[in-house]
């Protein structure tokens, strides 16, 4: 099977008047006059992709997408506090591939896979530009999102009994990092994580059903962002 997709999406900033927390919160702009001058972003997206059944038991997938933005909206920390308010970068990019699959493996035991890759970009901040550095106005190159994450990867596997009630389930995920760094320039260290789930429903009334839970079994710390202010 193949599909193709192409769309416009018209989206609003948020409603956070990002200039009157800045006048509050950065005493340099606590006595000037600041434009919200936010403007709704306007995307031109498409994907294509293929899938397909292999040998009854199988099925396999591949998807392709790229997304052109006007006035692409971001979010940026107002000072150094955790408060974040939107801006525009004048346009934007990104890219990305992902392949999937799930499988079955006998009677007992079921399971999914899929990898992504990713890119996404901003150039030029064009409004709420009080929330930046001089150096950062005066950048006109490509800025890679805060919030992209490269490659990203899961791995999830059902093992059940024949009647398929009680199950032992496990959800690998890995992450090569989120952006970081001044311009966001850098990634943080690569991660993976590992769930686990044992669940089983009982044959009474209202058949109420016990799990199990076990997040992050090997305890992975890792990090979100680093050296961001």
């Amino acid at each position: 099977m193949a599909h193709a997709f192409a769309g416009y999406l018209w989206q609003p900033p948020d409603a956070i008047d990002g200039a009157v927390a800045a006048r509050v919160l950065i005493p340099s702009l606590a006595s000037q006059t600041l434009p919200v001058d936010v403007e709704a972003e306007k995307d031109w997206s498409g994907e294509v992709g293929l899938a397909g059944r292999i040998l009854g038991a199988l099925n396999l997938g591949v998807t392709g997408w790229a997304r052109y933005a006007y006035d692409q909206i971001d979010r940026q920390n107002v000072g150094t506090t955790n408060l974040v308010a939107s801006y525009n970068f004048r346009q934007g990019r990104a890219v990305g591939a992902e392949t999937y699959g799930n499988f079955a493996v006998g009677r007992l035991l079921d399971g999914f896979a899929n990898a992504g890759w990713q890119l996404a970009q901003g150039q030029g901040v064009d409004s709420e530009r009080y929330l930046f550095t001089p150096a950062q106005l005066a950048y006109s190159g490509w800025s890679t999102l805060d919030h992209v994450q490269s490659w990203t990867a899961n791995l999830g596997l059902d093992l059940h009994d024949d009647g398929g009630k009680t199950h032992l389930s496990g959800l690998a995920n890995y992450g090569s990092g989120l952006r970081t760094g001044l311009g966001d320039q850098l990634t943080v260290p690569s991660h993976v994580t590992l769930d686990l789930t044992l669940r089983h429903p009982f044959d009474v009334v209202l058949h109420p059903e016990v799990a199990l839970d076990v997040f992050n079994v090997f305890d992975e710390v890792y990090a979100i962002r680093i050296a961001t202010g």
